[in-house]
């Protein structure tokens, strides 16, 4: 009867020992999955991360290129207007001439059509954010 007693009570002790190490593996098992979820949420935020940088390299890149070219145009706008204005100085009303208005209105073009080019309503659509 002893015998009996402990073979029950060894079969209790094992099933116990089998429903604890079973809870514990499922707590495990619920770590990982939300380790992964957040693994998951954290690659698509990379993803996104590096396709927003990319994009903001584009932009930069463009406005760069933008800048430069605006740049040599308003110093070849600046040596011709000096240069005209030592050869024919203004008179004494003032009145400017026709070659000093002509390269007047040339760097105002020249910073509108700059200021056309980077309307965010003319950017590219490689130029937009993605929308997630």
């Amino acid at each position: 009867m002893r015998a009996l007693v402990l073979k029950k009570l060894a079969i209790l002790v094992a099933l116990g020992v089998a429903w604890w190490l079973g809870w514990d593996a499922r707590g495990d098992v619920e770590q990982r999955q939300q380790a992964d979820r957040e693994l998951t949420a954290a690659r698509q935020a990379l993803a996104s991360f590096a396709a927003e940088a990319k994009r903001l390299d584009g932009l930069a890149l463009r406005v760069q290129e933008q800048a430069d070219a605006l740049a040599g145009k308003s110093q070849t706008r600046i040596v011709e207007y000096r240069t005209h204005e030592k050869l024919v100085p203004l008179p004494a009303d003032c009145r400017i001439d026709a070659e000093r208005l002509r390269q007047l209105a040339a760097g105002v073009a020249d910073v509108n059509a700059a200021i056309v080019a980077a309307q965010p309503d003319r950017a590219s659509t490689a130029d937009r954010p993605a929308t997630n």
